[in-house]
């Protein structure tokens, strides 16, 4: 990795489980045009765990 780090990471989470779907995380980074370019995608349970650690304040988790 380069020691100078200048990227806009983009994070989508879906998480509609009553109505079957499975939990998705996307994780992107945009370009300086405006480009997205999806880096990674997890399902399921671990999407959620991932999304969660990344939204609630390190204090305050289970």
């Amino acid at each position: 990795m380069d020691k100078n780090i200048n990227k806009c990471v983009l994070v989508s989470f879906v998480s509609d489980t009553d109505n079957g779907d499975v939990a998705t995380l996307i994780v992107g980074e945009q370009k300086k045009q405006g480009q997205i370019n999806i880096l990674n995608a997890i399902q399921g349970p671990e999407a959620t765990e991932l999304f969660e650690k990344l939204i609630v304040p390190k204090g305050v988790r289970k």
